[in-house]
């Protein structure tokens, strides 16, 4: 059983193309503070988080 998760996605400027299936771009993965669903990320969270995330790969289906 395949668990797919949808979730929104905010481009910064735009994706670069490298192949016909894979672009490279910069999107925003997190909101601080109270989100949408509920949930709640801290100032001292958010820091950690912003840490452990350049240059990390997100792979994901892309549909406007």
């Amino acid at each position: 059983m395949t668990n797919y998760s949808k979730f929104p996605v905010e481009f910064y400027g735009d994706a670069e193309q490298i192949t016909p299936v894979l672009s490279k771009g910069r999107c925003r993965i997190f909101y601080k503070y109270e989100n949408r669903n509920g949930t709640y990320i801290s100032d001292e969270f958010a820091e950690k988080l912003i840490g452990t995330l350049p240059y990390t790969p997100v792979k994901g289906i892309y549909d406007e």
